[in-house]
């Protein structure tokens, strides 16, 4: 019977199968008992994913045999042999690999883009290993009526890729600062089993040979890699290595950095949502975590022309200008934003969000009320 999923994948590959005939076999069989039908039934799946089709239509029809082999390998469509749903997710993982490679070269690229090629290839591995489980552990909650399949293990990779960073942040780091972060943090620990508050005063009464300012180092450290993951990616760190980073640090970035979120949820709806796509910001979670957008694709997404974007990318870092820049706006440029009439330029504001006013008469209308 093997030679029945050899035959079905062979007849597509020579076009003795059209891709609509392929797909009526995958959806007519999707539910069979028959373990062999259902090995055809998912390399064909398989087959088809990774075929390059022209027409729109059968594009859609193909997209909905990805939804049928994720369902297999999550043993969705009733009760069927663990082999059956091994193969299925060999063959699906072999499809999606590719996706966690490239979510990775976005959220981990000091991990596996580095000179260092044989560091690269062992993170890439360790991660796609994180990937992969990762997918195991999460496809039997997979529901193709709430999301495609990428899309579905798209929140699966980035959690694990960004655990892995978080186990692996303080890779790099001198021993004896790594050594000082874990004895402080386990005197945490033991004071808070104990019930008594972590104070620095507290600790240093368990840690006498630590001075208090090297147990604030240790402790803002720790947080500073909380915050950015990657102990090797923020400015801190480099003080934190060579001993030079101030306890004061780490809360004054922090309060910069909420200062800045704050001000992007400020902003035009518009604005908001352009911007946060094109720097992959995550708003939610106040943190760059996502893929940046291209104009190009977002401007397929929201429905708005590439120069529309552009303008409102524009002006939400011009609204953003001392949040990004730490800098306050020269005398020439505060002449841009003074003498108009506020209530009116709210007015403006409020017609263009209604979609009153375009973006072009948004700005046509802002240029004739501040000149």
């Amino acid at each position: 019977m093997y030679e029945l999923r050899k035959e079905m994948v062979q007849n597509f590959k020579n076009g003795n199968l059209t891709v609509e005939e392929t797909i009526d076999y995958v959806e007519a069989n999707k539910t069979s008992t028959d373990d062999e039908v259902l090995f055809a039934v998912v390399e064909l799946c398989g087959a088809l994913w990774k075929t390059r089709l022209k027409s729109k239509e059968q594009k859609l029809k193909r997209d909905h045999t990805k939804c049928v082999l994720t369902n297999i390998a999550g043993g969705k469509y009733g009760p069927v042999s663990e082999e059956v749903k091994k193969t299925a997710f060999s063959v699906l993982w072999s499809c999606i690999e590719q996706y966690a490679l490239k979510m990775m070269h976005g959220l981990a690229s000091s991990y596996v883009a580095t000179n260092n090629r044989a560091r690269n290839k062992d993170n890439v591995d360790e991660m796609l290993n994180e990937c992969c489980a990762m997918a195991i552990a999460s496809i039997e909650k997979y529901d193709e009526t709430r999301a495609a399949p990428l899309t579905f293990f798209k929140n699966a990779f980035t959690h694990a890729i960004l655990d892995w960073k978080k186990e692996h942040e303080s890779i790099g780091a001198s021993p004896g600062i790594n050594n000082m972060i874990r004895r402080v943090t386990n005197t945490e620990y033991a004071l808070r089993a104990e019930g008594v508050e972590p104070t620095i005063q507290a600790i240093h009464e368990r840690l006498p040979m630590l001075p208090i300012d090297t147990i604030c180092i240790a402790i803002n450290a720790r947080k500073a890699k909380e915050q950015t993951q990657s102990l090797h990616d923020c400015e801190e760190a480099q003080m934190v290595m060579t001993k030079k980073w101030l306890p004061e640090a780490h809360v004054i970035q922090s309060e910069k950095n909420d200062q800045l979120y704050d001000a992007i949820n400020r902003l035009p709806k518009d604005e908001k949502v352009v911007y946060c796509a094109l720097n992959g910001i995550d708003l939610a979670a106040r943190e760059i975590n996502q893929m940046p957008i291209s104009p190009l694709k977002l401007s397929g997404i929201i429905g708005k022309k590439i120069e529309e974007i552009n303008q409102l990318d524009t002006m939400a870092k011009d609204h953003l200008y001392t949040y990004i820049t730490g800098k306050r706006r020269t005398e020439m440029q505060k002449d841009h934003y003074i003498d108009f009439d506020e209530d009116l330029i709210d007015k403006k504001v409020n017609l263009y969000e209604e979609g009153v006013l375009n973006i072009n008469d948004f700005v046509n209308e802002l240029v004739k009320e501040i000149s």
